[in-house]
């Protein structure tokens, strides 16, 4: 008898090992996008009640969750973290003004359509695969989980807790299950939801959102670790008949299986939860967690009554405090390139020589996005590795170079003449140095222009660029009547600028840039100084033939190209320009006058713009512009006006003619107050004051008259109710422009009002 009783005692003992996990409690997290952070107002709820877990598996979203609270997270740290800023840029794919590195931007452009595309391939090879924006994304998972990655050794069950993902294989039609290796990596593929996320590959297979085969994975919980009692928290549902107009509903039932999320009695407990939140859309991230919270609270009592096994405070804190202490802070020792070629290697390695302090993770991504912003980079995929003997990470940057063509659309469409489109062509070629050649090209009635550049990038110590370039800007004021309601034309102003030039810059303090430039140009101009003309009269002429060098410093990290709401946009720039004008006028249908006459001159120019205040809800945005110049009268007015640098402060303004607004020296103030009721609209309420040093008008010979010093100033108001959509803002824009012409315009745009720079800028 007691031979047997030692024998049970044995079995008893021994024979739990053999069949893996058999004891213990598993928590599976359902996927369901921004519903998923209920998940932490769960796993919350579960802690306070001393309820214990033993094993996570999760999906897409619930991954993400389920891999934090594995990896030594609290959920007091987790509902913090999601609702920081930084994670909300993170998920939105919002850049800190911080990281934009303006070298490789400096040419704001007009599109909201680009295409790269490989020569001698299919149209469709270059369809845009994603709209979400990844890189602050890859990069926050990077540093979330690095080090507890190193803690296990890069095993999933050796993390404070055993844990599971799933990422879908759409090759194999299957789920893949992830056990090892980079958490941060497997957590960003189960979150990989078709053409929202660019797709990961790994081990040659890519893969994308493993909610489209398991999105609640219950039996990958049983089979693996075979818990006595099942924890399903479960904020999903599957696929409901597609609609019509519901492109959402139409993806998720063409791509996705029906899930099982039911668990019996006998598994254990399922805590459904419903929210408002869409599954692309975190929304109220609060009040998802709270639901969580409230609905396992709700179940709590039975919970506790079926599993009659409680885990105190003090063993979860000790449990999570022991596998925190092993972490080690993410300090990287080296850098390590894949994906590219050797010569393509050695300028990705060369721009880190730049670094100085590698231990400085922000020093890192501030370089992390400076890769980014080469357009001859398609993808960036980080990920560190800890050296044990250095205690020390290695970052591995694996690199998807872009196609070499890119093709661009865009402009302004709009209720007023100024219609402009525009396209352009860019070849890139990307090896020891990088090289870039455009074309672009504006047409429309007021605005044409095409120009021509090379773009070459050295990455040395001190990064530098130069630009060679010829450019074309022609303006035709007069058919510029606004709308179709004006009685008053414009007046008759026709203008013509060639330059040819190149300019030499590096980057600058604040993430500026410093250029030098030069610049030969000719502009010509055909107006009328007799207000009596017709168009069948002989127009009267100005040539102007002058070479420029000039310096600039400018920065630009607006939030967004036009309309911003924050951000900071800061020019300076100072200029000697000598000349050569020719005019030919009449002021009377007998005499024309001509003359030939050098000019030579300075100014400066500077523009700061910011928004000392940004909040969700609104903006507050300051503005100052100034130029100072010794520029002379030029033989009469119109030639003097034309010549004079205008201010420009609204997005309208550039297409106009407004002499008001145009003088040798000028100063600016400018308001802004910006309200955002709601994501990506604006209500936008600005004003500005001008005070010209000279107001310039005609005299009776046709010659400038200057007037009085700061006599007069001019008023601009401008109300403006604005939609940012993914490619490009919506705009109502009602304008008030004091003694000018037009006083008055209303125009609905969309699209943007940027056009190539003039030779003086």
């Amino acid at each position: 008898m007691r031979k047997l009783y030692y024998i049970l005692i044995f079995l008893i003992t021994f024979a739990t090992p053999f069949t893996g996990y058999s004891q213990g409690v598993g928590v599976v997290l359902s996927g369901g996008g921004g519903s998923a952070m209920a998940h932490i107002g769960v796993l919350k709820a579960l802690e306070e009640n001393n309820i214990p877990i033993d094993y996570i598996t999760g999906t897409s979203m619930g991954a993400f969750i389920g891999a934090l609270y594995a990896s030594g997270y609290t959920p007091a740290e987790m509902e913090a973290m999601v609702l920081s800023e930084a994670f909300i840029d993170a998920s939105n794919g919002t850049l800190d003004n911080e990281f934009s590195y303006y070298l490789k931007q400096k040419n704001l452009d007009p599109s909201y359509l680009r295409f790269k595309v490989k020569p001698n391939q299919p149209l469709v090879n270059s369809l845009p695969t994603h709209v979400y924006d990844s890189r602050l994304l890859d990069f926050y998972l990077m540093t979330l989980f690095a080090s507890a990655e190193a803690v296990s050794d890069y095993n999933f069950d050796k993390l404070m807790l055993p844990f599971r993902c799933v990422a879908s294989d759409i090759y194999n039609k299957e789920s893949h299950v992830f056990r090892e290796g980079n958490v941060g990596k497997a957590i960003r593929a189960s979150m990989t939801y078709p053409f929202y996320l660019q797709p990961l590959l790994i081990d040659s297979v890519l893969y994308f959102d493993g909610g489209l085969y398991d999105n609640f994975p219950k039996k990958l919980m049983q089979d693996t670790y075979n818990p006595v009692f099942i924890i399903g928290s479960n904020v999903s549902s599957n696929a409901q008949k597609p609609q019509a107009d519901n492109l959402f509903s139409q993806l998720e039932n063409m791509l996705s299986t029906p899930s099982d999320y039911e668990i019996t009695n006998e598994e254990g407990v399922l805590i459904n939860i419903t929210s408002e939140n869409l599954a692309l859309d975190l929304g109220d991230i609060e009040e998802s967690i709270h639901a969580g919270y409230h609905e396992t609270m709700n179940l709590i009592d039975s919970i506790k009554i079926k599993l009659n096994r409680t885990m105190s405070e003090s063993e979860f804190d000790e449990r999570r405090n022991e596998f925190n202490r092993k972490k080690k802070a993410l300090q990287f020792e080296s850098v390590k390139i894949t994906g590219l070629d050797n010569t393509q290697t050695k300028f990705i390695e060369a721009s880190f020589g730049q670094i100085k302090d590698l231990n400085d993770v922000q020093n890192v991504k501030r370089l992390y996005f400076k890769l980014y912003a080469d357009d001859k980079i398609k993808f960036i995929y980080p990920t560190a590795r800890l050296n044990t003997e250095s205690d020390k990470y290695e970052l591995t940057l694996d690199i998807t170079k872009d196609k070499s063509l890119e093709i661009q659309i865009g402009g302004i469409f709009s209720t007023s003449p100024i219609n402009t489109g525009y396209a352009s062509i860019k070849y890139n070629l990307f090896n020891k140095t990088s090289l870039s050649i455009g074309l672009n090209g504006y047409f429309g009635n007021v605005y044409q222009s095409t120009k021509l550049n090379f773009v070459l990038d050295v990455p040395s110590r001190i990064p530098f660029y130069w630009e060679p370039y010829f450019a074309i800007n022609d303006y035709d004021y007069f058919k510029n009547k606004v709308s179709v309601f004006d009685e008053v034309q414009p007046p008759y102003i026709v203008t013509n600028e060639i330059y040819v030039g190149n300019s030499f810059g590096f980057p600058f303090i604040l993430n500026s840039v410093f250029s030098i430039d030069y610049k030969y140009y000719q502009e010509k101009y055909a107006y009328y100084a007799n207000p009596d003309f017709t168009l069948k009269d002989t127009s009267d002429n100005t040539h102007f033939y002058a070479h420029t060098v000039g310096i600039t410093i400018d920065r630009f990290n607006y939030n967004y190209r036009q309309y911003p709401s924050s951000g900071t946009r800061f020019y300076f720039n100072a200029r000697f320009v000598s000349g050569a004008e020719n005019t030919t006028y009449s002021l009377n249908s007998i005499e024309r006058i001509s003359s030939d006459i050098r000019r030579n001159w300075f100014q400066i120019y500077l523009e700061y713009s910011g928004y000392p205040i940004s909040t969700k809800y609104y903006s507050l945005g300051l503005h100052f512009e100034g130029y100072l110049s010794n520029m002379p009268d030029f033989s009469n007015y119109f030639a003097t006006v034309i010549s004079a640098v205008p201010f420009q402060p609204l997005t309208e303004s550039i297409t106009l003619f407004q002499p008001h607004l145009r003088s040798t020296s000028w100063l600016s103030v400018g308001m802004k107050n910006i309200f955002k009721p709601f994501k990506n609209f604006q209500i936008r309420v600005e004003g500005y004051v001008y005070q010209p040093a000279y107001d310039l008008k005609p005299k009776d010979d046709g010659t400038t008259d200057r007037g009085v010093l700061f006599d007069t100033r001019y008023l601009i108001l401008s109300a403006a109710l604005v939609y940012h959509t993914k490619i490009g803002p919506i705009s109502l824009n009602g304008n008030y422009y004091q003694n000018n012409f037009p006083e008055t315009s209303l125009l609905l745009n969309f699209g943007y009002t940027l056009f190539n720079k003039t030779a003086r800028k």
